[in-house]
């Protein structure tokens, strides 16, 4: 019988790198393009829609604010938020403090204390 495991092991390894040969992972491309790379081009009716033209002071606000500037700087919040989201048969409450789901209210079902059934127990 520990044959029939050793064998099973061997085959499993084999399937695995044989997989990996056939089908091998994408590259990850990393760094800054070079400068040579053109941009897309884009003509004056999708200019004209996004506020490229005709908006000046579009253009000075993006012109002035420091944080376009640098695509490195990291955007922080000042602390946690919810959003809730709600219709007639549920209530969603979400938390960007470990992007989590807070409350899910279904409205149309009562729990055992005869409030509203919320789906999410907090501990």
């Amino acid at each position: 019988m520990e044959k029939r495991l050793l064998l099973a092991f061997v085959l499993s390894a084999a399937i695995l790198l044989a997989w990996s040969i056939i089908f091998p992972p994408p590259q990850r491309i990393s760094g800054p393009q070079p400068e040579g790379t053109e941009q897309p081009q884009t003509t004056e009716k999708e200019e004209v829609e996004s506020g490229r033209i005709g908006n000046e002071e579009v253009l000075a606000e993006e012109a002035e604010s420091p944080e376009e500037a640098n695509p490195d700087t990291a955007i922080t919040g000042t602390g946690p938020t919810t959003t809730t989201l709600s219709n007639d048969f549920i209530t969603v409450e979400f938390t960007n403090d470990g992007a989590r789901v807070a409350s899910y209210v279904l409205r149309a079902y009562d729990g055992d204390a005869g409030q509203p059934l919320d789906l999410v127990q907090s501990v």
